[in-house]
């Protein structure tokens, strides 16, 4: 919606209109509002407006100067729509009527027009046989926005995210309610707040009686997120003796091995790595602390994407019912499975080329262990364009997924999802401007940003050989400098998420495998607040 904007009528005079609104698929309506309601003197001829003028001529004058406006910036793109409405709030018009003092209905917004805009906006639209195509917006926008300040956007994006942060928070008031429970096992969908629910219970235990907590995560670009999190939650707080110690199921092993001499040795061949880490790994870990060669070193565990951490093992377990990886970590704690226990997880995220099983019915037969459950219905990460871009995949390769995406409370606005699908050889140019433009306009900063690639590598990934994107260097890992934007893979980038993010090397939606719909997805879930999906056929 833009409130407030000047056009030329027919004698070249500038004017000010009221609100011009842009539609979630094309088109625009010139809305000139007129309060305490419109009519017609039939003995003076004078109507109600405040001038005595016809509400009429003016609407047209306004919609003649808007489309006029928007034909010079057109180019070669598609024209977009202009309709029009006289927009009057204290007007209630009978549902039979057809005309109101000789103005057609369809030319103005009641009341209950507005109170149910959508579905309004969508009768005229169908009425006036408008072809609405979503790339005209682009006219709309270079047309209209082209004057926001910067400083005015940051800020705005800055209150979507305090704002995301906030519903985050309210969630804590849960903890409260169980505050008589040590151990909870918490379900919920992508961007259901699991992360920060996982930090506040670490928060919260370590700040009681000064406990040492193990926060694990799987990920290891996903862990430097965390750590980075604790420290600041950390130097905010200072919480006495306490401690939260965060680290990554991969260094936790090899940590583990060292402390008990055993050499961490690698397969010399990478296509044995998956057997590696699954099976042969877990089998040593578990051995350890069976023989009682791993120490309790912590008062408290908090599992982050719990879903990734097996409870049976890919290959033939050495004794009965082996618990997975999960004898390894209650060896670790002073109580075993008795301490302060959180386990956060979506079993839906759970990649589908992985050995091994993740089972809550399997951790729930752990004696003792007896958590209360908890299931996150509300999305809470995204600004609305993000929720329903990511509502939209609708596929049956990511309907889990897709299932677990549920707006429970009124999500923040935020800026339109960028969508493209280009020849190969200009996705760099094509995203190149998308950056700039999203600098320039001030919606986000470099290291805000992350360009996510379906490829395992930076030299697989149309990206290879630039060191620079949108004017500023171009960082190959998850945690660039000040100033530069940031690159990973997708299937590295688990349980991270960023204020923006821009998905290359994936053909256009829907990808022709379930793997790589399923990835597209996890992709594109990272992203707060900007989108933009740059596809090559």
């Amino acid at each position: 919606v833009r409130w407030g904007f000047t056009y030329r009528d027919q004698k070249d005079t500038e004017r000010q209109g009221d609100f011009l609104i842009l539609g979630p698929d094309g088109g625009c309506l010139v809305l000139e509002v007129k309060s305490g309601g419109i009519s017609l003197n039939p003995y003076t001829g004078e109507w109600s407006t405040a001038d005595g003028d016809d509400p009429r001529e003016q609407l047209h004058a306004e919609w003649n100067g808007v489309r006029e406006a928007l034909k010079a910036y057109q180019g070669k793109r598609p024209s977009i729509f202009v309709g029009r409405a006289l927009g009057a709030p204290e007007l209630v018009l009978p549902p039979q009527a057809t005309h109101h003092f000789g103005i057609a209905r369809e030319f103005i917004l009641d009341r209950e027009d507005l109170r149910r805009f959508p579905e309004a906006w969508a009768a005229r639209m169908e009425k006036w046989g408008a072809k609405l195509d979503a790339a005209s917006r682009e006219v709309f926008l270079d047309c209209y926005a082209k004057d926001l300040k910067p400083a005015s956007i940051r800020h705005f994006v800055d209150d979507i995210d305090r704002a995301i942060l906030r519903q985050t928070e309210a969630s804590y008031a849960l903890l409260e309610q169980l505050a008589a429970n040590r151990q909870f096992l918490v379900s919920g969908g992508v961007g259901s707040g699991k992360t920060w629910l996982a930090v506040e219970l670490a928060r919260r235990w370590a700040a009681e009686g000064g406990r040492h907590v193990l926060l694990l995560a799987y990920n290891l670009a996903f862990t430097e997120q965390l750590r980075e999190l604790v420290e600041r939650l950390w130097a905010r707080e200072r919480p006495g003796k306490g401690k939260i110690v965060v680290v990554a199921w991969e260094d936790l092993a090899k940590d583990l091995l060292e402390k008990a001499g055993v050499p961490y040795e690698l397969p010399a061949a990478k296509e044995q790595y998956t057997a590696f880490y699954e099976i042969t790994l877990p089998q040593i870990l578990r051995r350890l602390a069976r023989e009682g060669r791993i120490k309790p070193v912590y008062d408290a565990l908090v599992v982050d994407e719990g879903q990734d951490h097996d409870t049976h093992l890919a290959g033939p377990e050495d004794e009965g019912s082996s618990g997975g990886w999960w004898p390894v970590y209650w060896a670790l704690l002073t109580r075993g499975t008795q301490a302060p226990i959180g386990i956060l997880y979506d079993a839906a995220q759970r990649p589908s080329f992985r050995g091994g099983k993740f089972d809550t019915v399997a951790l729930l037969d752990t004696p003792g262990f007896g958590p209360v459950r908890i299931e996150l219905k509300a999305t809470l990460r995204y600004s609305r364009p993000v929720f329903r871009y990511l509502k939209g995949l609708g596929t049956p390769a990511v309907a889990r997924l897709n299932a677990g995406l549920i707006q429970a409370t009124a999500l923040p606005h935020g800026p339109d999802v960028v969508v493209k699908t280009i020849p190969e050889e200009d996705v760099v140019e094509t995203v190149d401007g998308i950056l700039r433009g999203w600098f320039a306009q001030g919606w986000c900063r470099p290291e805000q940003v992350v360009i996510l690639s379906r490829r395992g590598t930076f030299v697989k990934s149309v990206m290879a050989g630039w060191d620079e994107i949108g004017g500023v260097p171009l960082h190959d890992g998850f945690q660039p400098s000040r100033g530069s934007v940031g690159f990973g893979s997708v299937n590295r980038a688990k349980g991270l998420d960023r204020l923006a993010v821009v998905l290359v090397d994936f053909e256009p939606w829907p990808q022709r495998s379930d793997t790589d719909q399923v990835a597209f997805f996890f992709g594109a879930s990272r992203a707060r607040q900007l989108l933009a999906v740059v596809a090559s056929g």
